[in-house]
């Protein structure tokens, strides 16, 4: 009573009282529910996910170490809806909303995140000039803050242009972002004072006579 279950649902709903399940209508009908709603998840996600090349390398595997992987719906670090490795719901992903997702369309989810990330990364000012280390650390930041994050460190660009690893090394150390995600600022941090010992040893290198 108070059911709404089709005919279909309603005769496999008495063959299993008959098999002796002691299932009430309002579980069976909360089961089809939940079952509804994580085929509508994998649907959206199969249809948004389809043709996507998993990404490898040491930059990958940490940024994934980084983030962790969660297959159900968690806030972040500053409370905002998250799933997978680190991938931030966007207002049209309602449906990841609440939801489990599989192993592999988190990947697939990280795969997409990534190259976005990565081509953001790209367009901050200095960046092909710079080692890949230091490349592989701004695009860490960015999958991190997001694609727009260095608009908000001007003096930080600045020093990067300028080849200033220090500066930016102690803008890091001394950021909120450093407070919020603790370890992994602190190697990244780490990346641009190696790059200084690099540069200085390749210096004195080039003046031996």
């Amino acid at each position: 009573q108070g059911s709404t279950f089709t005919e279909a649902e309603y005769n496999q709903y008495q063959q299993m009282k008959a098999s002796g399940s002691n299932v009430t209508p309002a579980q069976y009908e909360r089961s089809n529910v939940l079952k509804g709603a994580q085929e509508e998840v994998t649907g959206a996600l199969n249809k948004n996910l389809e043709n996507i090349q998993l990404p490898t390398g040491e930059l990958v595997e940490r940024i994934k170490k980084s983030e962790g992987l969660k297959l159900t719906q968690y806030l972040d670090t500053e409370g905002k809806p998250t799933i997978g490795y680190g991938h931030l719901i966007k207002p049209n992903e309602k449906h990841l909303m609440n939801a489990t997702i599989t192993r592999e369309q988190a990947e697939a989810l990280f795969a997409k995140d990534f190259e976005e990330h990565k081509q953001a990364a790209m367009k901050i000012p200095s960046f092909n000039n710079h080692s890949k280390e230091i490349q592989d650390t701004l695009i860490d930041m960015t999958y991190n803050m997001g694609p727009t994050w260095y608009k908000g460190w001007p003096a930080t660009i600045s020093a990067l242009q300028k080849g200033d690893y220090e500066a930016v090394k102690q803008d890091i150390i001394n950021s909120k972002y450093a407070s919020q995600v603790k370890g992994r600022a602190l190697v990244n941090a780490k990346v641009f004072e190696n790059e200084m010992s690099n540069t200085k040893m390749a210096a004195n290198t080039v003046s031996t006579p």
